[in-house]
């Protein structure tokens, strides 16, 4: 069953779902408390939890499901952090800080800092930005600096050492970690 809203032109649709009890009465207390009982208060709540499910999981779905692309994408931003005088050598550091000191410009980013390990590459970023309604942007960190840079950082470990890279794990938020790790492909 879809209906429209008469306030916002959305159409919208009637599901039903089987959850742990338990976890539904968790759900409700928290929701119930942010919404205060208003009218659709439990239907906010839950669209509210979908959206932000589909944006924490963009990351994993772009790991899995555009890996060529992305290796690409991420060798073509990669070149155009080299000098023109070494662009057909191997990236060196000095590339890699170029890189991120782009992504450090940005007035959503508090600190970036990357660590090498014997087979890992993992990079922080430290970001306190807060859209317009005062939430956290998970959106624009994944879009604007996470992917971008797991797919340039990536594409740095894999010219340097020869192997392929892949995303191990993954943190995101106001602080957010990402760790690339060696792989068979």
């Amino acid at each position: 069953m879809t209906n429209k809203s008469p306030s916002n032109n959305l159409k919208y649709k009637r599901i039903t779902i089987t959850v742990p009890e338990e976890l539904d009465f968790k759900f409700r207390s928290i929701a119930s408390k942010k919404f205060k009982f208003e009218k659709g208060w439990y239907s906010k709540a839950f669209t509210e939890s979908m959206e932000n499910w589909i944006v924490n999981n963009e990351l994993a779905v772009a790991e899995n499901g555009t890996t060529l692309v992305s290796r690409y994408l991420g060798s073509k931003m990669l070149e155009f952090f080299k000098n023109d005088d070494n662009s057909k050598e191997k990236p060196d550091f000095n590339t890699l800080n170029r890189v991120f000191d782009c992504f450090s410009q940005s007035s959503y980013v508090k600190n970036i800092k990357y660590e090498l390990g014997d087979d890992t590459f993992t990079y922080h970023i430290k970001s306190p930005h807060l859209s317009k309604n005062g939430k956290f942007n998970v959106e624009d960190l994944i879009g604007k600096h996470t992917f971008p840079l797991s797919i340039i950082s990536r594409a740095f470990m894999e010219d340097l050492t020869g192997d392929h890279y892949k995303v191990k794990s993954k943190r995101l938020g106001k602080c957010s970690k990402v760790e690339l790790g060696k792989s068979k492909y």
